[in-house]
């Protein structure tokens, strides 16, 4: 395995960032609605806060119904590790964490560049079995899943503009 190959022990992460053509406030309020990744995702189908939380906050929890061909149905435990509105949204997924997600805000006279996140964690995602079976794929494993995940990332910028009824430029070619 070469140094540049991704492996699963480095949580390794993929991005896909966007210039929306509004003001940082509204674009806060389209991606801190929980229910914005279901647009553009091929697993995650539900969402729903854990009482008392009723909206985005640190320490504040929901749960994410998925479902995919190869792996059925499961549900996750998410917990916000990060909110300052308007700049940045992060939450953990199950605990420890498979997964991390996240968004980061910053703006300029051309709009709003949101970048949104998914970063592997410690924990154990559905991507284990496989690696364990063929440890010699696992940069290809890894890669595939990032492909998947930035096309997702992109697709919901995409929903963030239309939600808004603005355009939004792509930064990821």
């Amino acid at each position: 395995m070469s140094p540049s190959e991704l492996r699963r022990a480095d949580h390794p992460s993929v991005s896909a960032r966007a210039v929306v053509a509004a003001d940082i406030s509204q674009v806060w309020a389209v991606i801190s609605d929980i229910s914005l990744p279901i647009e553009g995702s091929g697993e995650l189908h539900a969402v729903e806060w854990v009482a008392p939380a009723d909206g985005p906050a640190v320490g504040a929890v929901f749960l994410g119904h998925n479902r995919n061909d190869h792996m059925g149905e499961w549900t996750t435990t998410c917990t916000l590790v990060a909110c300052d509105a308007p700049r940045s949204l992060r939450w953990a997924v199950n605990d420890p964490p498979l997964a991390w997600w996240g968004y980061e805000l910053s703006s300029d006279a051309s709009g709003t560049t949101v970048v949104q996140t998914f970063q592997l964690g410690p924990g154990m995602s559905g991507l284990d079995p496989l690696i364990e079976k063929y440890p010699e794929r696992e940069h290809e494993f890894i890669t595939g899943r990032f492909e998947q995940k930035r096309a997702e990332m992109a697709a919901n910028l995409m929903m963030v503009g239309a939600r808004l009824g603005v355009g939004v430029t792509p930064l990821d070619q």
